[in-house]
Protein backbone atom coordinates (compact mmCIF):
# COMPACT_ATOMS: atom_id res chain seq x y z
CA UNK A 1 0.00 0.00 0.00
CA UNK A 2 1.14 3.57 -0.63
CA UNK A 3 0.51 6.39 1.82
CA UNK A 4 0.08 10.07 1.02
CA UNK A 5 3.68 10.59 2.14
CA UNK A 6 4.87 7.77 -0.15
CA UNK A 7 3.02 9.15 -3.17
CA UNK A 8 4.45 12.60 -2.47
CA UNK A 9 8.01 11.29 -2.11
CA UNK A 10 7.70 9.30 -5.36
CA UNK A 11 6.48 12.40 -7.19
CA UNK A 12 9.27 14.55 -5.76
CA UNK A 13 11.84 11.99 -6.84
CA UNK A 14 10.87 12.05 -10.52
CA UNK A 15 10.38 15.84 -10.39
CA UNK A 16 13.91 16.26 -8.95
CA UNK A 17 12.44 18.20 -6.04
CA UNK A 18 13.23 15.96 -3.08
CA UNK A 19 13.76 18.92 -0.75
CA UNK A 20 10.51 20.64 -1.67
CA UNK A 21 12.15 23.70 -3.18
CA UNK A 22 9.62 24.06 -6.01
CA UNK A 23 6.36 22.45 -4.98
CA UNK A 24 4.90 22.60 -1.48
CA UNK A 25 3.50 19.55 0.28
CA UNK A 26 -0.02 20.98 0.11
CA UNK A 27 0.25 21.49 -3.65
CA UNK A 28 1.46 17.94 -4.26
CA UNK A 29 -1.17 16.57 -1.88
CA UNK A 30 -3.85 18.27 -3.97
CA UNK A 31 -2.37 16.79 -7.15
CA UNK A 32 -2.24 13.32 -5.55
CA UNK A 33 -5.91 13.48 -4.61
CA UNK A 34 -6.67 14.43 -8.21
CA UNK A 35 -4.51 11.63 -9.61
CA UNK A 36 -5.95 8.79 -7.52
CA UNK A 37 -9.56 8.95 -8.82
CA UNK A 38 -8.19 9.36 -12.35
CA UNK A 39 -6.25 6.11 -11.82
CA UNK A 40 -9.33 4.43 -10.34
CA UNK A 41 -11.51 5.37 -13.32
CA UNK A 42 -9.07 4.14 -15.95
CA UNK A 43 -7.93 0.88 -14.34
CA UNK A 44 -11.08 -0.05 -12.32
CA UNK A 45 -8.66 -1.14 -9.61
CA UNK A 46 -10.93 -0.18 -6.72
CA UNK A 47 -13.90 -2.56 -6.63
CA UNK A 48 -16.41 -3.38 -3.91
CA UNK A 49 -19.15 -6.00 -3.65
CA UNK A 50 -22.31 -4.42 -2.32
CA UNK A 51 -25.77 -5.84 -1.61
CA UNK A 52 -29.08 -4.18 -2.40
CA UNK A 53 -32.62 -5.50 -1.97
CA UNK A 54 -34.93 -4.64 -4.87
CA UNK A 55 -38.45 -3.31 -4.38
CA UNK A 56 -41.35 -5.40 -5.64
CA UNK A 57 -42.71 -3.94 -8.89
CA UNK A 58 -40.04 -1.23 -9.15
CA UNK A 59 -37.75 -1.59 -12.16
CA UNK A 60 -35.71 1.51 -11.32
CA UNK A 61 -33.89 3.68 -10.99
CA UNK A 62 -31.83 2.21 -8.17
CA UNK A 63 -29.32 5.05 -7.67
CA UNK A 64 -25.65 4.45 -6.95
CA UNK A 65 -26.11 6.75 -3.97
CA UNK A 66 -28.48 4.18 -2.43
CA UNK A 67 -25.74 1.56 -2.15
CA UNK A 68 -24.10 0.94 1.24
CA UNK A 69 -20.68 2.28 0.18
CA UNK A 70 -20.26 5.72 -1.42
CA UNK A 71 -18.22 6.99 -4.39
CA UNK A 72 -19.52 4.42 -6.92
CA UNK A 73 -18.97 5.53 -10.52
CA UNK A 74 -19.84 2.36 -12.46
CA UNK A 75 -21.24 -1.15 -12.13
CA UNK A 76 -19.11 -3.98 -13.45
CA UNK A 77 -21.69 -6.70 -12.87
CA UNK A 78 -24.82 -7.59 -10.89
CA UNK A 79 -25.79 -10.97 -9.46
CA UNK A 80 -29.34 -11.78 -8.44
CA UNK A 81 -29.75 -14.20 -5.53
CA UNK A 82 -32.41 -16.64 -6.72
CA UNK A 83 -33.34 -20.06 -5.29
CA UNK A 84 -30.09 -20.28 -3.38
CA UNK A 85 -27.86 -19.48 -6.35
CA UNK A 86 -26.37 -16.42 -8.04
CA UNK A 87 -27.86 -15.49 -11.40
CA UNK A 88 -25.46 -13.25 -13.34
CA UNK A 89 -27.53 -10.57 -15.06
CA UNK A 90 -26.80 -9.40 -18.60
CA UNK A 91 -25.93 -5.74 -19.10
CA UNK A 92 -27.46 -3.73 -21.95
CA UNK A 93 -27.68 -0.08 -22.90
CA UNK A 94 -30.78 1.69 -21.62
CA UNK A 95 -32.05 1.99 -25.20
CA UNK A 96 -31.72 -1.73 -25.85
CA UNK A 97 -33.30 -2.50 -22.47
CA UNK A 98 -36.34 -0.50 -23.60
CA UNK A 99 -36.45 -2.02 -27.08
CA UNK A 100 -35.90 -5.66 -26.16
CA UNK A 101 -37.13 -6.22 -22.62
CA UNK A 102 -38.68 -3.26 -20.85
CA UNK A 103 -41.68 -2.46 -23.07
CA UNK A 104 -44.23 -3.75 -20.57
CA UNK A 105 -42.44 -2.73 -17.36
CA UNK A 106 -43.34 -2.15 -14.61
CA UNK A 107 -46.57 -4.15 -15.12
CA UNK A 108 -44.55 -7.13 -16.41
CA UNK A 109 -43.03 -8.67 -13.30
CA UNK A 110 -40.76 -11.65 -12.88
CA UNK A 111 -37.16 -12.58 -12.19
CA UNK A 112 -34.93 -9.71 -13.41
CA UNK A 113 -32.57 -10.94 -16.13
CA UNK A 114 -31.13 -7.74 -17.61
CA UNK A 115 -30.01 -4.35 -16.29
CA UNK A 116 -28.88 -1.02 -17.68
CA UNK A 117 -26.97 1.87 -16.15
CA UNK A 118 -28.63 5.23 -16.79
CA UNK A 119 -27.79 8.84 -16.00
CA UNK A 120 -24.71 10.90 -15.26
CA UNK A 121 -25.64 13.55 -12.68
CA UNK A 122 -27.37 10.89 -10.53
CA UNK A 123 -26.60 7.52 -12.14
CA UNK A 124 -28.63 4.45 -11.31
CA UNK A 125 -29.70 1.05 -12.58
CA UNK A 126 -32.91 -0.17 -14.25
CA UNK A 127 -33.88 -3.85 -14.23
CA UNK A 128 -36.11 -5.88 -16.54
CA UNK A 129 -38.48 -7.46 -15.98
CA UNK A 130 -39.59 -5.65 -12.84
CA UNK A 131 -38.93 -7.72 -9.72
CA UNK A 132 -41.87 -9.88 -8.69
CA UNK A 133 -40.56 -10.09 -5.13
CA UNK A 134 -37.93 -8.23 -3.09
CA UNK A 135 -34.93 -9.99 -4.63
CA UNK A 136 -31.50 -9.55 -3.09
CA UNK A 137 -28.86 -8.40 -5.57
CA UNK A 138 -25.08 -8.32 -5.32
CA UNK A 139 -23.34 -5.49 -7.17
CA UNK A 140 -19.71 -5.56 -8.30
CA UNK A 141 -19.00 -1.83 -8.25
CA UNK A 142 -16.15 0.40 -9.37
CA UNK A 143 -15.52 3.09 -6.78
CA UNK A 144 -13.30 6.09 -6.25
CA UNK A 145 -10.85 5.99 -3.36
CA UNK A 146 -11.41 8.43 -0.53
CA UNK A 147 -9.21 11.52 -0.51
CA UNK A 148 -6.01 11.09 1.49
CA UNK A 149 -5.91 13.60 4.34
CA UNK A 150 -2.83 12.70 6.39
CA UNK A 151 0.66 11.51 5.55
CA UNK A 152 -0.05 8.06 7.01
CA UNK A 153 -3.38 7.54 5.19
CA UNK A 154 -3.44 5.23 2.19
CA UNK A 155 -5.98 4.43 -0.52
CA UNK A 156 -6.03 0.70 0.22
CA UNK A 157 -4.73 -0.17 -3.25
CA UNK A 158 -1.72 -2.41 -3.78
CA UNK A 159 1.05 -2.36 -6.38
CA UNK A 160 1.03 -2.18 -9.41
CA UNK A 161 -1.99 0.14 -9.22
CA UNK A 162 -0.02 2.60 -7.12
CA UNK A 163 2.53 3.06 -9.90
CA UNK A 164 0.68 5.48 -12.25
CA UNK A 165 -0.12 8.05 -9.56
CA UNK A 166 3.28 9.72 -9.46
CA UNK A 167 3.28 10.31 -13.21
CA UNK A 168 -0.07 12.10 -13.14
CA UNK A 169 1.10 14.20 -10.19
CA UNK A 170 4.30 15.07 -12.05
CA UNK A 171 2.30 16.03 -15.13
CA UNK A 172 0.07 18.37 -13.11
CA UNK A 173 3.12 19.87 -11.41
CA UNK A 174 4.86 20.56 -14.71
CA UNK A 175 1.64 21.94 -16.17
CA UNK A 176 1.39 24.23 -13.13
CA UNK A 177 4.91 25.44 -13.92
CA UNK A 178 3.99 25.93 -17.61
CA UNK A 179 6.51 23.30 -18.68
CA UNK A 180 4.15 21.86 -21.25
CA UNK A 181 6.53 19.45 -22.96
CA UNK A 182 7.49 17.86 -19.63
CA UNK A 183 3.81 17.74 -18.63
CA UNK A 184 2.97 15.87 -21.84
CA UNK A 185 5.84 13.45 -21.26
CA UNK A 186 4.62 12.52 -17.79
CA UNK A 187 1.01 12.28 -18.96
CA UNK A 188 2.10 9.88 -21.69
CA UNK A 189 3.91 7.82 -19.08
CA UNK A 190 0.77 7.81 -16.92
CA UNK A 191 -1.41 6.67 -19.84
CA UNK A 192 1.02 3.91 -20.84
CA UNK A 193 1.36 2.63 -17.28
CA UNK A 194 -2.43 2.56 -16.81
CA UNK A 195 -2.80 0.75 -20.14
CA UNK A 196 -0.27 -1.90 -19.16
CA UNK A 197 -2.19 -2.52 -15.95
CA UNK A 198 -5.64 -2.38 -17.54
CA UNK A 199 -4.68 -4.94 -20.19
CA UNK A 200 -4.30 -7.47 -17.40
CA UNK A 201 -7.81 -6.90 -16.03
CA UNK A 202 -11.10 -8.34 -17.17
CA UNK A 203 -13.64 -6.18 -18.98
CA UNK A 204 -17.40 -5.99 -18.58
CA UNK A 205 -19.29 -8.93 -20.12
CA UNK A 206 -22.52 -7.92 -21.84
CA UNK A 207 -23.78 -11.51 -21.50
CA UNK A 208 -21.51 -13.88 -19.58
CA UNK A 209 -23.34 -16.95 -20.95
CA UNK A 210 -23.15 -16.08 -24.67
CA UNK A 211 -20.54 -18.12 -26.54
CA UNK A 212 -19.42 -20.06 -23.44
Amino acid sequence: MATLATYRADARRILHDVNGDTWSDSTLNSFINEAIPKRDRITLCNRQLQSLTLTLGTDGPYPFSGLPSPRVFDVIGINLIFSGSRLVLARRSFTMLNVRVRQLSPSWQGVPMVYAVYGSASPGVYFAPSPSIAYVTEWDTAVYSAALSSDSSDDGIAYPFTEPVKYYVASLAQLNGQRFEAADMYMDKFDKTCLEIAQATRGILANPYAGH
